[in-house]
C-alpha cells in the first residue's frame, strides 16, 4: 500500500455512516465484555466504553470540522480507553479496537496507522495470555490481527475512494473556472472588435459631420438657421462624447472593479451640467463582477441619466451603487417632474431587456412632481 499523507484536509470521513458503525461496534463489544466481566469491573468497563464512544463519534466529528491537527490528538485519547476496555473485558471486547484502527488509517500516515495496529496486537496478546492457554492466546491473537488487517485494507480503500471523489470535485471546479475564463476572453475579444468598428466607423462619421456643420455655419448669415445648426452640432458633440465613453467601457474588462468604478465616475462627471447636479454614492466594498454584469450596469446608468437630462427637468440626480453579498443594486433617482402614468420608451424598455438577459430586474418608481427612481438589481 502507498504511504502518503492522510487526506483529512481534503475529504471528510466522519459522516453519519461512520458514526453509526462506530456506535454499533462499540455497543456490541461493550455488551460482549460486560457479559464476560466480573461484577466488580462492570461499572468501570461501562464508563470507559462510554467515554471512548463519545470521543470516537462526537469528538472526531468536531475535530475534523475545526482543525486538521485535532483528529490525531483525538485518536491519541482513544488508545488508552481501547486498551482499558480490552483489559477489563479480558480480551472479549476486542471489537472495540476496530473503529480506532479504521480512523487511524483514515487520518494518519499509513505507516503510523500500521505501527498503531501492531502495538494494539501486541497489547492484546499480552492481555489474552493471562486468561487463556498459550495455544488459545495465539489463536485469539491471530484472529484479532486478521480482523485488524481486514479493517486496514477496507479503510484504505474507502480513503482512496473519498480522495478520488474529492479530486474529481476539485477538477470540476477548476474546469468551471477555465470555462468562465475562456468565455471572458472571447467576450473581451468581441467587445474590442466592436469598439474598433464603432470608433473607426461611427466615431469618424460623427466627427466629420461636426466639422462640416462648423464649416457650414461660417457661410450662413441667417441667425435662426445658425442657432439651429449650433444646437445640432452640440448634439453631435454630446453623442460623440457618449460614444467615446462607451468605446472606453467596451475596451476594458467589465469584471475589473477599478475599470468599472472609473467608467461610472466618468459617466456621472459627464452628465453634470450647470442646471443639473449629479452625485455618485457607493456602498459596500467594490469587487470583481462576473461576465458582462459591469457593462450592463454601466449601460443602465447611462440610459437612466440620459433620460434624466432629456425628460426629467430635474435639478439633482443621485446614482447609488450598493454591493451586497450576492447582488449589486444600482439606483438612479432624480427630483424631476415625474409622472403618474409612466410610459416606457425604447430606451427604458431596452434597459429592462438588457438587465433581464443578465438575470436581473428593473423597477421604476415615480409620481407626478416626485421625480423618477430607476432601480436595477443583478446577481453578482
Amino acid at each position: 500500500m502507498r504511504d502518503d499523507v492522510a487526506p483529512a484536509a481534503r475529504a471528510r470521513f466522519v459522516g453519519a455512516g461512520t458514526i453509526i458503525a462506530t456506535i454499533v461496534v462499540v455497543v456490541l463489544a461493550g455488551v460482549s465484555g460486560a457479559l464476560a466481566s466480573s461484577t466488580t469491573w462492570l461499572p468501570l468497563l461501562v464508563a470507559v466504553s462510554a467515554a471512548y464512544l463519545a470521543i470516537a463519534t462526537a469528538g472526531m466529528a468536531w475535530a475534523e470540522r475545526n482543525e486538521p491537527q485535532r483528529p490525531a490528538q483525538m485518536l491519541a485519547l482513544q488508545v488508552p480507553l481501547v486498551v482499558a476496555t480490552i483489559a477489563l473485558s479480558e480480551g472479549r471486547a476486542y471489537l472495540v479496537a476496530m473503529p480506532l484502527v479504521s480512523m487511524a488509517v483514515l487520518f494518519l500516515r499509513l505507516r503510523h496507522a500500521i505501527a498503531l495496529v501492531v502495538a494494539l496486537v501486541a497489547v492484546f496478546a499480552v492481555i489474552i495470555t493471562r486468561s487463556l492457554s498459550l495455544s488459545g492466546a495465539a489463536q485469539a491473537t491471530v484472529g484479532f490481527a486478521s480482523a485488524s488487517a481486514f479493517v486496514v485494507v477496507f479503510s484504505q480503500l474507502m480513503r482512496r475512494e473519498r480522495e478520488a471523489r474529492a479530486e474529481v470535485e476539485r477538477l470540476h471546479d477548476r474546469l468551471a473556472d477555465y470555462v468562465t475564463q475562456v468565455e471572458e476572453l472571447a467576450t473581451t475579444k468581441e467587445r474590442n472588435r466592436i469598439a474598433r468598428e464603432v470608433h473607426d466607423g461611427l466615431g469618424h462619421t460623427l466627427t466629420v459631420a461636426s466639422v462640416q456643420l462648423q464649416a457650414a455655419r461660417t457661410r450662413i448669415e441667417d441667425r435662426e438657421v445658425d442657432e439651429r445648426l449650433e444646437r445640432v452640432q452640440h448634439i453631435l458633440r454630446d453623442g460623440l462624447g457618449e460614444l467615446r465613453r462607451s468605446v472606453s467601457m467596451l475596451r476594458v474588462s467589465p469584471s475589473s472593479p477599478q475599470a468599472f468604478a472609473r467608467a461610472i465616475a466618468e459617466l456621472v462627471e459627464g452628465s453634470r451640467a450647470p442646471d443639473l447636479a449629479v452625485e455618485l454614492v457607493t456602498e459596500g466594498a467594490p469587487r470583481t463582477l462576473p461576465g458582462a454584469i459591469g457593462f450592463t450596469l454601466y449601460r443602465a446608468a447611462q440610459e437612466a441619466l440620459t433620460n434624466v437630462r432629456r425628460h426629467a427637468r430635474a435639478r439633482r440626480a443621485t446614482v447609488r451603487l450598493v454591493y451586497e453579498p450576492e447582488r449589486v443594486v444600482l439606483s438612479i433617482a432624480d427630483d424631476g417632474v415625474g409622472t403618474d402614468a409612466l410610459a416606457l420608451g425604447h430606451g427604458l424598455t431596452g434597459l429592462r431587456e438588457r438587465v433581464a438577459l443578465g438575470g436581473g430586474t428593473v423597477e421604476f418608481e415615480t409620481a407626478a412632481g416626485e421625480g423618477l427612481t430607476v432601480r436595477v438589481e443583478v446577481p453578482a
